[in-house]
């Protein structure tokens, strides 16, 4: 469920609360950083674990909350 305005990161806190998940974050706005989503947290699965997000099949490098979808 886009909205008008919604940024990756917006999508995953409005899913999340919906479905009870707890997100942990870094920064804010254009530096915020997801870095576990319940009890998978960044390093958890070895030192370049962690999370990353995709959009139509393509990963970006810069902040979930700085790409308008």
């Amino acid at each position: 469920r886009i909205r008008q305005g919604d940024t990756p990161y917006r999508v995953l806190l409005r899913e999340a609360e919906e479905s009870g998940l707890e997100v942990a974050t870094q920064g804010s706005g254009s530096a915020v950083y997801v870095s576990r989503i319940e009890d998978l947290e960044e390093m958890g699965h070895g030192p370049s674990s962690g999370w990353m997000y995709a959009v139509n099949g393509t990963y970006y490098r810069k902040s979930a909350d700085a790409l308008i979808l």
